[in-house]
């Protein structure tokens, strides 16, 4: 897409006291957000855009009095044909005029991204700060720096409000994030627009920025307007003042969090166990912090986890023992008695139909099974002439089933037309369908799941419920213990992990 240059100006002013009095401000900044402390190496991603090279050329004049090596980074995304060419030459072009080093890379984003089922952009933010991180391993270790200002702060706050976000989204852009720091963060746009004209600066503009693509450019280019011209000409300004003031609370309160962490979550063989007992005994406020915590801890990352998304996990802990719910990423969220266990999906690659047939008449001692086709194990234990009060110890993959009922032979298999599971005592049916689309299961998912089967009975849905025509009662004799095992790795005799163990009375 076509780019313009901006024509170089008049650059008589270039030691202004704008130019000390912007200079200062970010220096101050940086100290204060302790930026250059202890840093010997800077990687600085460079676009050529306006906000990054003000933040290069602020980086330049800093370095002698901080004395770190400076190295700017240039990402050619593959995607705008000759304007991304010309972009790089003259990023190229101003690092050599300025006497810095410059690293370049050049990437396919729209092969990347469609590779990783990801958009364009999310892509190529990925691709940017892996290049960023291999500069910096090559110079052994130091800071990326990333160019965003006050005004991209604000946006940030709206759009995840807009999105549904936790606490933490609207704390808009942090300045520092573990080794990322924002040393123009504290600039508006107006006053890098001012330093760039009083130190005759060129920079490059990208036309897609005028246009509404995507939705960060919606906020800018057509909400902020409106509320500069018809409510608050300094609403930006106001926005992230409010950020920065819940970034403080919100650090406060992540070192409250931490502390319900340590009290009420244990990580367990399958799964992170919040025990209910003890976290509903903080306010609420920290509970949510804590299941976020949790979830960041599975899978690493919160991007799609709106608070939506845990205001479900806190209705979970007053449901039904059973009940569960299916959040992205593949996480499970199941409520156990006085515990919520927290999941991701355990998918068995299946290219087809999977079925495997058992018959246990006359089982007298533990027997492993090993399943065909690397799909895992069963392991098998009778437990005769059962005591009434007697507790059970069951795990999620592992069930206590009246022997009576599978002891003539049954399946372990994937799903196919016609499966059923019976869900009350009165014999009530429900299609197996109906109750993967019920629990929200995406379809995919739903052809990795085995299960315990006899004909279209569905006895156990491995890992989700039990059929209540094979639950044990005051009138059960006989007891099949029977655990499912992944894979090669768990395919041995297991002990019960305590931070997992669920104990009823029978």
């Amino acid at each position: 897409m076509e780019m313009k240059v901006k024509q170089k100006l008049d650059a008589t002013e270039m030691e202004s006291g704008m130019t000390h009095t912007i200079e200062k401000t970010v220096e101050n900044y940086m100290e204060a957000c302790h930026m250059l402390d202890g840093v010997q190496n800077i990687a600085a991603g460079i676009s050529g855009g306006p906000d990054s090279m003000c933040m290069l050329h602020i980086l330049h004049r800093l370095r002698e009095k901080y004395g770190y090596r400076l190295v700017a980074v240039h990402v050619h995304h593959g995607i705008r044909g000759q304007a991304a060419d010309e972009d790089m030459e003259y990023v190229r072009q101003c690092c050599g005029e300025w006497g810095i080093e410059i690293r370049f890379f050049c990437c396919k984003v729209e092969e990347q991204a469609a590779k990783w089922h990801m958009s364009t952009e999310e892509a190529g933010r990925k691709i940017r700060y892996d290049c960023f991180s291999e500069v910096l391993k090559k110079l052994g270790g130091g800071k990326i720096a990333v160019a965003h200002n006050s005004e991209d702060s604000s946006e940030t706050f709206l759009l995840n409000l807009f999105r549904g976000t936790g606490i933490r989204g609207l704390t808009g852009i942090r300045p520092v994030r573990q080794n990322v720091i924002r040393p123009v963060l504290c600039l508006k746009r107006m006053e890098i627009q001012e330093y760039l004209r009083e130190n005759g600066i060129d920079y490059r503009t990208d036309a897609t920025n005028d246009k509404d693509l995507y939705t960060r450019n919606k906020i800018r280019n057509r909400i902020m307007p409106y509320v500069y011209e018809n409510i608050n000409p300094k609403a930006s300004e106001h926005i992230f003042q409010a950020a920065h003031a819940l970034d403080e609370i919100c650090e406060y309160m992540e070192k409250q969090a931490d502390m319900v962490y340590q009290t009420s979550v244990c990580q367990g063989e399958e799964a992170y166990v919040v025990d209910i007992v003890k976290i509903i005994q903080y306010d609420r406020i920290l509970q949510k912090m804590t299941y976020r915590k949790v979830i960041l801890a599975l899978v690493g990352k919160l991007k799609d986890i709106t608070a939506a998304h845990v205001d479900m996990i806190m209705g979970l802990m007053a449901g039904e023992t059973g009940k569960k719910i299916h959040l992205p990423y593949h996480i499970i969220c199941e409520k156990q008695y006085n515990k919520v266990l927290i999941y991701r999906f355990r998918k068995c690659e299946t290219h087809a139909f999977f079925c495997a047939e058992y018959n246990i008449q006359g089982l007298t001692e533990e027997k492993i099974e090993v399943l065909p086709e690397q799909k895992g194990a069963i392991r098998m234990k009778l437990v005769k002439n059962v005591r009434r009060n007697m507790k059970i110890q069951e795990k999620m993959y592992t069930k206590w089933l009246n022997y009576d009922i599978l002891k003539n032979g049954f399946q372990i298999r994937t799903r196919r037309p016609g499966d059923y599971i019976v869900i009350n005592r009165q014999g009530g049916r429900k299609k197996l369908k109906d109750y993967f689309i019920n629990l929200k299961i995406p379809r995919e998912e739903r052809e990795h799941i085995l299960l315990l089967a006899k004909g279209s009975e569905i006895f156990w849905i491995i890992g989700y419920r039990v059929s209540e025509d094979c639950r044990i009662s005051e009138n059960t004799e006989n007891i099949l213990e029977i655990e499912y095992l992944e894979g090669p790795a768990d395919i041995r005799h297991t002990t019960e992990n305590p931070n997992v163990l669920i104990s009823e009375e029978v």
